[in-house]
């Protein structure tokens, strides 16, 4: 009975680790201004909504701030110059023009991703799936999913 407490717990414990990726050689020192674009999601599923999908690009933000590692490029600034930008392409945000973005609002990478959801046990939960995009490339330098936005942010250290 023992044994199985023991592997339950670890199977808990390894489920709530965020799982990253890095870029090898990477130098995070480079990444001083960055900005965060909304989190996207399925519109076919019923969950996580738009509303979620906001709530977790907010706290996504809030906590890379608090993180007091980047400059990060107020959103307003950066939902007028999406619209701008959108108004003028057929609303696929491709390496090219991420790149163009990050020239007119003047930042080294941007954080993008997506939220879906996912059963753990016997409950649902949001998952955040986010990538750094490192501007002067094109690159994905850090990659990371989890669900808690926090630890996630917390890899970025």
């Amino acid at each position: 009975m023992k044994k199985w407490l023991i592997i339950l717990l670890g199977l808990v414990i390894i489920g709530c680790v965020p799982r990253v990726l890095v870029t090898p050689n990477f130098n995070y020192p480079e990444i001083k201004r960055v900005t965060v674009l909304p989190f996207a999601y399925d519109k076919t599923n019923l969950f996580p909504t738009r509303l979620d999908s906001f709530a977790l690009t907010d706290e996504f933000i809030r906590e890379l701030i608090n993180l007091d590692r980047f400059e990060v490029i107020e959103r307003t600034r950066l939902d007028k110059v999406l619209e701008e930008q959108l108004l003028s392409m057929s609303g696929v945000i491709d390496g090219k023009t991420l790149i163009e973005i990050g020239k007119i609002l003047g930042v080294d990478a941007i954080f993008v991703g997506s939220v879906y959801q996912d059963r753990k046990w016997f409950k649902w939960y949001n998952v955040v799936n986010v990538r750094l995009v490192d501007l002067r490339t094109g690159k994905i330098i850090w990659a990371g999913k989890s669900y808690s936005v926090k630890k996630l942010v917390n890899t970025l250290k």
